[in-house]
């Protein structure tokens, strides 16, 4: 049991899921509700703030809904 909280809890698993968040793109078919699923739960693992939850949530919208971060705020 340590050695996995280790592992999940290790600086190369945090960078690995703030890669998987900068790369995530919402589907074109993915429900927005699906989309904000992965979002808030991969961040609450890495324990990251709101503000960062909305970077990676803009960042990865479909183009369609895209905001820039100005319009977000």
């Amino acid at each position: 049991m340590e050695a996995s909280c280790a592992r999940f809890s290790s600086d190369d698993f945090k960078w690995r899921l703030r890669q998987l968040l900068s790369a995530r793109k919402q589907g074109a078919c993915e429900s927005s509700d699906s989309y904000i699923e992965f979002i808030n739960s991969t961040c609450q693992s890495l324990g990251a703030p709101d503000g960062d939850k909305m970077h990676y949530f803009v960042l990865g919208l479909c183009d369609d809904r895209n905001v820039t971060d100005a319009e977000a705020r």
